[in-house]
C-alpha cells in the first residue's frame, strides 16, 4: 500500500457510482486509484463535448469536497471558463455548413464537418488553475482523462507526473464509425494532433492492448505507453440455474452504435433464436430504449438501478458492436461478472486472446445467433465459459492495477505486460 498522496484528475465527466451521468472508466480508475493508496482530487470541466445531467449534491458529497467544478462557455463568469476565440469562429463555421448543407455537395459538407477540432475545447483559464493546485498540493501525478484538455499537462511541474487516460484513438474513431453511416465530428482528431496532445504526457494509458500497440508506433520513445482495461474487482453474479426464463440481455447508453449493434441483432438474430428457443426474451436496460423499436419478446427497461439484478437475471448477455475505437465496456463488465457473451470483432477488440473460451466471437448472424441458442439451451457450456470468463477477467485485473501504480510512479520501462 502507497503512503496516501494526492493525484490530480481532470476529467470532463462527472465521477460517481450513479450509472446515469457517468463514465464508467473514470469511476474504474477513481476507485483503482483509492485502492492502490492515494487520494485523488477531481477537477470535473463540464463542456459541450460531454454534457450529462450532473447531481452536483451527490456529486459533492461522494467526493467528500476533494473535488471542483468549472463549465465552459464563450464567456467567462464566476465558474466558468471561456474557451478559446479560435473554438467560436470553429463553431460558427460548422454553424454556417450545417445551415446551407442542403445547397452544398454532400462531399464538402461532409469534409468541412469532419474537421478536427484538435485543442479548441481546451479553456486557456484552466492553466492557472492547474498551476496554482499544484503549487499548493504538490500531486504525486496529474491524470487527465482524454487528450482534449491534455494541455493542462503544460503547466504541471516537474516531479509530478503527466499521464493521460487516453480512452480512444480519437483519430481513427470517426473513419470506422462512417461505413455505419454514423459521423461525430465533435470529437474528431487529426493523426498529427493526436500525436501532438499524447505526448505532452510522460505516460499514455491506452483502454486495450490493440491502441496500446499503436500508439507506442506513434508517439515519441520518451513517452511511455501502457495499457489498463480491466481496473475493477470481478464479482460473479451468473445464475447458472436452466429453469430460469431464457433471457439474452443487454444494457448500454444512448449513441448511434449502440443502436445500430441493435437493430442488426433484432433484424438478422432474433427471429432465428426465438425458433430454436421459443419464448426466448430479449431484455434492453439502460438509455438506448428510448430510441428500441419494440418487437416480439424484447422487453425494454430503460435505466436500472441495479446493474447486478440486472445480468442475473440473463442466461447470456450480447454487444452486437459494428464499429468503433477504444473499449467496450459492455463486454468488460459481462466478463467481470462472469457472464456469457456473445460479441462482435469489433466488440472483442484488445480482448481477443478469450475469445473461445471467455467468450465467444461472431460476425455474421448465422454464428452469432447459434452462440446465443447454444448458451440458452446448454447449461453446462454456459458454466464453463462464466468460469473462464471470471479468471480472464481477475488475470486481467492483476495486471491492469500493476500497470496503472507504475505509471503514477513513473516506473514504467520497455513494454507492459499486459
Amino acid at each position: 500500500m502507497a503512503d496516501i498522496r494526492t493525484l490530480l484528475i481532470i476529467s470532463p465527466v462527472p465521477t460517481h457510482p450513479s450509472r446515469e451521468g457517468c463514465n464508467r472508466r473514470v469511476l474504474d480508475m477513481v476507485l483503482a486509484i483509492r485502492e492502490l493508496g492515494f487520494k485523488p482530487f477531481l477537477c470535473y470541466v463540464r463542456t459541450d463535448l460531454f454534457t450529462p445531467c450532473t447531481d452536483f449534491t451527490e456529486l459533492y458529497d461522494w467526493w467528500q469536497g476533494d473535488m471542483v467544478h468549472f463549465r465552459t462557455g464563450w464567456e467567462a463568469s464566476e465558474g466558468v471558463l471561456a474557451r478559446s476565440r479560435g473554438m467560436y469562429v470553429f463553431s460558427k463555421f460548422k454553424n454556417i455548413v450545417n445551415k446551407w448543407r442542403r445547397i452544398l455537395p454532400q462531399s464538402l459538407v461532409e469534409w468541412m464537418l469532419s474537421l478536427p477540432v484538435g485543442d479548441g475545447w481546451y479553456p486557456p483559464a484552466l492553466s492557472n488553475w492547474v498551476a496554482r493546485f499544484c503549487t499548493e498540493h504538490q500531486p504525486v501525478a496529474c491524470i487527465v482523462e482524454y487528450a482534449f484538455l491534455s494541455k493542462a499537462l503544460l503547466h504541471v511541474p516537474h516531479g509530478t507526473r503527466r499521464i493521460i487516460d487516453a480512452h480512444d484513438m480519437l483519430s481513427e474513431r470517426n473513419r470506422q464509425l462512417k461505413p455505419l453511416g454514423i459521423s461525430d465530428s465533435s470529437i474528431s482528431l487529426s493523426r498529427s494532433q493526436e500525436k501532438r496532445m499524447l505526448e505532452r504526457a510522460d505516460t499514455v494509458i491506452g483502454i486495450q492492448r490493440d491502441e496500446e500497440s499503436v500508439f507506442r508506433a506513434m508517439l515519441a520513445p520518451a513517452v511511455k505507453v501502457t495499457s489498463a482495461d480491466i481496473l475493477s474487482a470481478p464479482d460473479n453474479v451468473f445464475a447458472n440455474d436452466s429453469r430460469s426464463a431464457a433471457v439474452v440481455g443487454y444494457i448500454g447508453a444512448m449513441s448511434p452504435q449502440n443502436l445500430k449493434g441493435i437493430e442488426w441483432f433484432v433484424n438478422n438474430c432474433w427471429e432465428t433464436i426465438r425458433a430454436k428457443v421459443p419464448g426466448a426474451v430479449f431484455r434492453v436496460a439502460g438509455t438506448v430504449c428510448e430510441k428500441v423499436t419494440p418487437h416480439t419478446g424484447i422487453e425494454l427497461l430503460g435505466s436500472v438501478d441495479d446493474l447486478k439484478s440486472f445480468y442475473r437475471g440473463c442466461r447470456c448477455v450480447i454487444n452486437p458492436c459494428l464499429g468503433g475505437t477504444g473499449l467496450k465496456i459492455k463486454c468488460i463488465e459481462a466478463l467481470q461478472m462472469g457472464m456469457p457473451l456473445v460479441t462482435t470483432t469489433a466488440g472483442g477488440e484488445g480482448l481477443r486472446d478469450g475469445a473461445g473460451t471467455a467468450f465467444e466471437l461472431a460476425d455474421t448472424a448465422e454464428n452469432f445467433s447459434a452462440h446465443v441458442i447454444e448458451f440458452l439451451l446448454n447449461p453446462v457450456k454456459a458454466a464453463k465459459t462464466s468460469g473462464v470468463a471470471l479468471e480472464y477477467a481477475v488475470a486481467r485485473r492483476r495486471v491492469s492495477m500493476e500497470n496503472l501504480e507504475r505509471a503514477i510512479r513513473g516506473k514504467l520501462d520497455g513494454k507492459s505486460d499486459v
